[in-house]
């Protein structure tokens, strides 16, 4: 089964530079089309055939790109600025010589490359895209005096192949792609909507082919035939937009050249990079003693551990693998989150701020504000804008569908059901791929703060206060000024030590040892491909006089350091 991508390298910045906040001013013209590091062509012989790649070059402009979406964490981090410029120049030289591997494997036939990864790349593509126009769609609406909502949120970049996470093919590997991915029609912009929303959508496309067409012609890498060629096809993009609608120029960007330029070529050598470490840890085996020697060890450790109830509480809170419950304070809820829209969120804290109501006012507010909800079914993990749901229609699906299973007291499909309408309907990035969901403490001590939305933590202390059993969904809608949650009854641990082979909740069919056997195999892997990793460049790095294959020019960066 084809894992996550091992995050040990920072994802490739891409040609096309989206909208950011640049702590670095750029100069393309002049200073920053400097190349800062130069890797030679380099020759490996797989099955006695000797494979060349190319040379590559590496402009401070790359440097800069990566420091202003990176430099001001790494300090935050404990780098110097001098350390942490250093730092991402390592991992530019990485990242190339991580890409010439894969080339070498690939070409030798050790990696495969097919039509499956082509749609990897495409589907990427696609997700920068939407990104790009989401932003565009703010910027127009601040244009028009609009107000926009303030990030409350941290956005889960992880998967970068999706808006929204997709559930897992049983079996992926044994499942090959027979036919090229296209973005699904119910999520293609300027197709779907009022003619407010349509407008909105054509213009943000609009603007996204004139970023095409400034990138392109600021790109000093390009040779006049290239650019030339490259913003003809923009002039076409435009034209079809024209003619035929930016829906189709939307459906043709996956097949542009100027495209592939200028974000497909880095969102194919992230998949290269994904395919390397795949085959470099792909070996890497767990025993069921290792796996229950880890159990041993980490029970002990926090039998001892969580006599002090805070570390519990800490642990509890946070990614720790709990295995011994040293009380009941906790109770496990998950939930599918309906939002409220950009719009009415901003319009919301704009009245917050200017009348400061009460409660009881708050409450009203949200109330009638869930009538306006617009919502989508999620269709290849993207917005489905072909039919609009309103929050109690998606409410009404759900707890229709749950019912039969609540009857029967059969926790295991009510908990199947309640993720497919999770991958379905949610929005919230913390909701997807969650074994156990969020831990709401039962009682809080003297002075605690809710770590939660209230109206989400006492709905989730209702479930254990009403009666509820595990497995059943609360019976109304719960308003917070998020939106609506319609949230999910999942665990009630017991005080004590769980076992090996115990299920993660009543209703998973996954046990403590897969999930400490997944823990071990990420971990061994991660070490695996580090020490890979450390051991090639090291090689590289100690290459001298002819085949010397790294050069760096430090003095053509060092006022980036500071």
């Amino acid at each position: 089964m084809r894992s996550k991508v091992i995050s040990l390298l920072l994802c490739i910045v891409c040609a096309f530079g989206f909208s950011g906040c640049a702590l670095i001013e750029h100069n393309y013209e002049k200073d920053y089309q400097q190349v800062i590091v130069e890797i030679s062509p380099v020759t490996e012989t797989y099955n006695g055939t000797e494979i060349t790649t190319e040379g590559h070059k590496i402009y401070k402009s790359e440097l800069v790109n990566l420091a202003n979406s990176n430099l001001e964490s790494l300090i935050s981090s404990g780098y110097t600025q001098a350390d942490a410029i250093d730092y991402l120049v390592n991992q530019l030289v990485q990242q190339r010589l991580l890409i010439n591997e894969a080339d070498f494997r690939i070409q030798a036939g050790e990696i495969a490359w097919g039509m499956t990864e082509d749609n990897d790349v495409r589907r990427s593509v696609y997700a920068s895209i939407d990104s790009e126009l989401k932003t565009l769609r703010n910027e127009i609406r601040e244009e028009r005096g609009e107000t926009i909502a303030s990030d409350t949120e941290t956005e889960d970049t992880t998967d970068t192949s999706t808006t929204y996470p997709v559930p897992e093919e049983e079996d992926p590997d044994d499942v090959e792609d027979t036919e090229v991915w296209v973005p699904d029609d119910g999520r293609v912009p300027g197709r779907y909507g009022t003619d407010e929303e349509i407008s909105l959508d054509n213009e943000a496309m609009r603007r996204l082919l004139e970023l095409f067409r400034e990138n392109i012609d600021a790109d000093f890498r390009l040779t006049k035939a290239e650019r030339d060629a490259y913003l003809a096809e923009v002039d076409e993009l435009f034209a079809l937009g024209r003619d035929s609608g930016y829906d189709q120029v939307y459906l043709a960007l996956g097949d542009s050249e100027a495209v592939d330029w200028l974000i497909g070529e880095s969102a194919r050598q992230n998949v290269k990079i994904q395919l390397l470490q795949e085959y470099l840890t792909d070996s890497v085996t767990v025993t069921y003693e290792d796996v229950n020697n880890r159990y041993s060890n980490t029970l002990r450790s926090q039998m001892s551990e969580y006599a002090d109830s805070s570390a519990f509480d800490t642990a509890v809170s946070g990614d720790t693998t709990v295995l011994y419950y040293p009380n009941t304070n906790y109770v496990y809820v998950r939930h599918i989150l309906i939002p409220f829209s950009d719009e009415q969120t901003a319009e919301y804290e704009k009245w917050q701020n200017d009348t400061n109501p009460t409660k009881a006012e708050k409450e009203a507010r949200r109330a009638q504000m869930v009538n306006g909800i617009k919502a989508y079914a999620h269709v290849q993990g993207e917005d489905d804008r072909s039919r609009v749901y309103t929050a109690q229609e998606i409410f009404n699906e759900i707890t229709s569908a749950m019912a039969s299973y609540e009857a029967t007291g059969n926790v295991e499909g009510a908990e199947k059901l309640f993720t497919e309408f999770t991958y379905k309907y949610n929005t919230d990035p913390g909701a997807f791929d969650s074994d156990f969901g969020y831990a709401v403490k039962y009682e809080l001590g003297e002075g605690e703060l809710e770590t939660y939305m209230v109206e989400f933590a006492e709905a989730a202390r209702a479930f254990r206060d009403e009666g509820y059993s595990v497995g059943q969904v609360y019976d109304e809608m719960v308003i917070t000024d998020y939106g609506v949650h319609i949230m999910y009854y999942a665990k009630d641990p017991q005080a004590g030590a769980v076992q090996l082979t115990d299920r993660l909740t009543p209703g998973s069919d996954r046990t403590y040892y897969d999930l400490i056997e997944e823990e071990l195999r990420t971990e061994r892997e991660n070490a695996r491909f580090t020490n890979w990793l450390n051991e090639r460049i090291l090689y590289y790095e100690n290459l001298e006089g002819d085949d010397q294959v790294i050069f760096i020019y430090s003095d053509r960066f060092s006022d980036l350091r500071g």
